[in-house]
């Protein structure tokens, strides 16, 4: 069988989305799941950036950085992984706004993937990518309204001298507000 992805071992990580939701729910566990389509970089963080977070009361659980140890695809469900944890703290972005960070100077990136363009799926392709998978998992606890319409920059940053950042806007909701927009995407949906 022919293998239409290249595996990648030099140079700077260069982080990309794999799955992600377009919520953050208050008080429920978030995952993102990002891979890597550069080298293996040492060091990461992780951010969170919104205005929100400039008066916010409320706490963030430890959050965690897992990567697979044996690179196969069966490796989250036989918890065969490298987890990193640390704690949210809060910053001031170079634009001013207010951001959260949690960094992770231990972590390497497992090796990256270059994946066709356009992408062709095949089995071996999208298990080659979960495989070398990271997962990001924390929980924001907070019982204060939230403005409709919240957004919240999210990005895993490689912590090198030549980093790619590629970020991510979500909305952030409490239960209620995610309830209802759910009962609004299944309606639309007719069900």
């Amino acid at each position: 069988m022919k293998q239409i992805y290249t595996l990648i071992d030099d140079g700077d990580a260069v982080v990309d989305f794999n799955h992600w939701q377009r919520e953050i729910v208050l008080g429920e566990r978030m995952t993102h799941s990002y891979f890597n389509t550069g080298g293996r970089s040492t060091g990461a963080a992780f951010v969170l950036v919104s205005d929100f977070f400039a008066e916010f009361q409320g706490t963030f659980s430890l959050i965690t950085l897992e990567k697979s140890t044996d690179l196969t695809d069966k490796n989250w469900v036989n918890g065969n992984c490298e987890t990193h944890t640390a704690q949210f703290e809060k910053i001031t972005m170079p634009d001013g706004r207010t951001g959260m960070i949690a960094r992770f100077p231990d972590f390497v990136f497992p090796q990256g993937i270059i994946l066709p363009t356009p992408r062709k799926y095949s089995k071996a392709t999208e298990e080659m990518r979960h495989a070398r998978g990271m997962l990001v998992r924390y929980t924001i606890n907070s019982d204060c309204d939230v403005p409709p319409n919240t957004m919240v920059e999210v990005a895993l940053i490689p912590r090198t001298e030549s980093m790619q950042v590629k970020s991510l806007n979500m909305t952030l909701q409490t239960p209620q507000q995610h309830r209802e927009l759910m009962r609004e995407r299944f309606a639309q949906l007719g069900i």
